[in-house]
Order: C-alpha cells, then sequence, then structure tokens
C-alpha cells in the first residue's frame, strides 16, 4: 500500500511540474536528450500528433518519448492518433499514466505480466515496450530492460 501510495505522490509531482513548464515555455525547450536513441521532446505528452520524433519499430504504431525535469515519458498511438497508453518513469521505477484507451491493459515491470507472445515496438538501453494482442483489447508491457 506504501508503495502505491509513493507511486502516486511521483505522479502528481511530475503533473504538476508539467503543468508549471506549460506556464513557462522557455523553460521547456525543445528536445533534450539522454544519449539513448532520438531526442526526447518535453511537450506533447497526451497529444494525438505529438511533436516528438515516432521511434515505433512498427509502422502501425507510433511511440513517442517525452522528457521534463528529470522524469521520461512514452506514449504509444495507434495509426490514426488516437492514444492507447502512455508511461512515466525515472531510471527503472516505472508507473501506468491515466491516459489513453488502454491504460486498463497495461503492465509495468514488477506487474503480474500477460502470457503470450508480445511484439517488440520500441527498445532502447532501458526499456521496451511490447504489443499483446486479444480479443478484449491490446495489452502492453513496458519492461525495463537494464534489469533483465
Amino acid at each position: 500500500m506504501l508503495m502505491h501510495s509513493s507511486i502516486r505522490r511521483l505522479v502528481l509531482l511530475g503533473l504538476l511540474l508539467a503543468g508549471v513548464f506549460s506556464v513557462f515555455p522557455a523553460a521547456a525547450q525543445c528536445c533534450p536528450g539522454d544519449g539513448n536513441g532520438a531526442p526526447k521532446t518535453a511537450t506533447g505528452l497526451g497529444q494525438a500528433y505529438p511533436p516528438a520524433v515516432d521511434q515505433s519499430a512498427d509502422p502501425a504504431w507510433h511511440v513517442y518519448q517525452f522528457q521534463r525535469a528529470g522524469m521520461k515519458y512514452i506514449q504509444v498511438n495507434d495509426r490514426n492518433g488516437r492514444v492507447r497508453t502512455a508511461v512515466g518513469r525515472i531510471d527503472d521505477l516505472m508507473w501506468v499514466l491515466p491516459v489513453g484507451a488502454d491504460v486498463e491493459r497495461t503492465f509495468v515491470t514488477g506487474d503480474e505480466m500477460p502470457i503470450g507472445r508480445g511484439t517488440v515496438l520500441y527498445r532502447d538501453g532501458g526499456i521496451e515496450v511490447l504489443r499483446f494482442p486479444g480479443a478484449t483489447g491490446d495489452r502492453w508491457v513496458f519492461r525495463s530492460t537494464s534489469s533483465r
């Protein structure tokens, strides 16, 4: 129970910081990078077509990364721009953000993982994103690659 409370506080802090930076555009300069792949943008989380580089390995899906105040976010959109799911992360700690059509079917490292074979949509030095298609909707797994 304590871990869920801490995660909620981190998510609320992230949302608060996102709001503060949106009020001060000079603080939200585009494209800070972490040396792992394409630069991450500081704005656009939750948008259908954010101003970020699509990093998906599958042309039917779009994977975007964002970074603000030391926190990283990954969002998955379908080919029509509909936000499907998103997570926030700091190093190996990840949490599911309350956005997207598939938020209830999104899993992170430490959760019970779906059974079956998923398709890798994105992978870098710290995280991979997998899609598990299913009759009741797509399931998503965001897992740390540094702890594997």
